[in-house]
């Protein structure tokens, strides 16, 4: 059996109450909307850590995560995630 390469994707994902930050795999140069729209039910995340949301309170961290995409609201790469705290100050 061939190897398969992926990437890995460090990404931030809003659930119901919570937000979770965590690692997804895509294959090489894949899409995150092409990885979103393959037909699988679940996204597979890792080194997931979870937060409650409003107060953003870290509430666990998992090894492995599960994600239902019916439940997604948002998902975006961690590394497109703008800095709040400098926005504020100018």
């Amino acid at each position: 059996m061939a190897k398969v390469e992926q990437d890995k994707l460090d990404v931030v994902i809003f659930i119901q109450n919570f937000m979770i930050e965590g690692t997804i795999y895509t294959l090489t140069r894949e899409r995150l909307s092409d990885f979103l729209n393959v037909p699988r039910q679940f996204i597979p995340v890792t080194g997931a850590d979870i937060y409650l949301l409003p107060e953003k309170r870290l509430v666990d961290k998992v090894k492995f995560l599960d994600i239902n995409k019916n439940y997604i609201s948002a998902i975006f790469p961690k590394e497109e995630r703008g800095d709040l705290t400098s926005e504020s100050q100018g």
